[in-house]
């Protein structure tokens, strides 16, 4: 039986209260709307597949390669993405609210209102991150890599953003840093007059 079809059996009632899916091999399937939460998928590749609308609220996806997955509208609620690889992933209107996402690989990725309110990026790379609308109030982004994010009407008050990377980044309309931590060196790259 495939890791597929484990799951699908879960998921239809098929194989009782318990399922170990961890290191699973999800590859380019459909998942999209289904209730994934709090299921522990650590180490899977679950790369190009869909998860729109999905539940994956309180989910451990840590070291999970989701690359290329098509992820918008989804429930990602205190999710565990610690390390995961989330390039050029669609997470468009996504809730990320209290997600941890340290060193996760987020290379392209499009968080186009995703809300990302006291998460925990620490670490994470988003360069090159199409970040349109998108909420960060409250979250650690500590050391965050966003070089050459395209940054429009963010919220990013209150976060902390200490040795976060923002070389050429790419702002433009109303961006909002009330109470960031923010050191003066980097203050350069939000104003270049300054």
């Amino acid at each position: 039986m495939t890791d597929y079809e484990r799951l699908t059996d879960y998921l239809d009632g098929k194989s009782g209260k318990t399922l170990d899916i961890k290191g699973a091999s999800l590859v380019n399937i459909d998942l999209s709307g289904d209730d994934l939460s709090k299921l522990d998928f650590t180490g899977s590749d679950m790369s190009q597949s869909g998860f729109v609308g999905t539940n994956l609220s309180e989910a451990n996806l840590n070291n999970v390669n989701l690359s290329k997955a098509q992820m918008g509208v989804s429930n990602l609620k205190n999710a565990k993405l610690d390390g995961a690889n989330l390039t050029e992933t669609n997470l468009q209107k996504s809730d990320l609210t209290k997600a941890s996402l340290v060193n996760a690989n987020m290379y392209e990725a499009n968080l186009i209102e995703a809300n990302l309110c006291d998460a925990n990026l620490q670490g994470a790379n988003l360069s090159k991150a199409a970040l349109w609308g998108t909420d960060f109030s409250g979250a650690n982004l500590r050391d965050v890599n966003l070089e050459g994010a395209g940054i429009t009407d963010c919220n990013f008050s209150a976060t902390n953003l200490v040795g976060a990377n923002l070389k050429g980044i790419m702002l433009s309309g109303d961006n909002k840093f009330d109470g960031a931590v923010i050191t003066k060196e980097q203050l350069k790259y939000l104003n270049p007059d300054i």
